[in-house]
Order: structure tokens, then sequence, then C-alpha cells
């Protein structure tokens, strides 16, 4: 009599899942740098590093290089940005 194959059925691993909810996380920071970065350009305003900081350290990397680099871009073009 020929054995039968059991075919197993394997649950998908938590790393997996993580991953993919991280893969989201990420996804969404970076529309929602965008955003407040479009925003803050548009409106002048500093909002954007409050809420920032409370996304964690990249985000407040990105959003404190990226202001400090647009900051002397509009110093040496004689243009002063601070409030």
């Amino acid at each position: 009599m020929p054995s039968q194959k059991i075919a197993r059925i394997t649950k998908p691993r938590p790393s997996n899942n993580r991953s993919s909810l991280q893969q989201s996380r990420r996804r969404l920071k970076k529309t929602l740098v965008k955003k407040l970065w479009e925003y803050n350009i548009k409106c002048g305003s500093d909002v954007y590093l409050v809420i920032a900081d409370h996304m964690g350290g990249d985000v407040v990397r990105f959003f404190t290089t990226k202001f400090m680099v647009d900051q002397q871009l509009f110093t040496k073009a004689g243009t002063d940005i601070s409030p």
C-alpha cells in the first residue's frame, strides 16, 4: 500500500508579519514626513518638529538635517527664515 503524503499547513511566521508591518510604518512615515515638510515650506511653521519628535529618531534626524540645510541655503541667499 503506497504511503500517503500529508500536506502540512504552515502558519505565516511572526517575523513576516512584523516585517510587513514595519514596511507599512516606513511608508506611512515617509508620506507623513513629505507632507509635513511641504506644509512647513508652504506655511513657514515649526510645528513639524514637535510632531516629528513623537515619531522616532530617524524622522527627527531627517527633519533636523533638512531644516539645517534649508536654513543655511536661505541664509546664504540673504533670506532669513527664522521666526
